[in-house]
């Protein structure tokens, strides 16, 4: 309810998108679903600055939608043949 928490929520939301795309890059198969949590986290976490920024949200919110299909669909463990 206070913008600073807000501004934590934000920050801690950053910080766990950051350790899913590490993860998502080293190959990790957990790190793919934590991505894709990580991601729906973050596209309902938008909803709050949605009055103050709807194109950014909306924008942002479109980005996640597709992090999130992509890492369901191309994020399974690739084929050596």
């Amino acid at each position: 309810s206070d913008l600073r928490t807000w501004g934590w929520i934000t920050l801690i939301i950053g910080v766990l998108c950051i350790l899913a795309a590490g993860g998502v890059l080293a190959g990790s198969q957990w790190a793919r679903w934590f991505g894709m949590f990580v991601a729906g986290l973050n596209a309902i976490g938008l909803f709050a600055a949605a009055q103050g920024y709807p194109l950014w949200t909306l924008l942002i919110f479109a980005c996640d939608i597709l992090v999130i299909y992509a890492l369901a669909v191309y994020g399974g463990r690739r084929d050596t043949a």
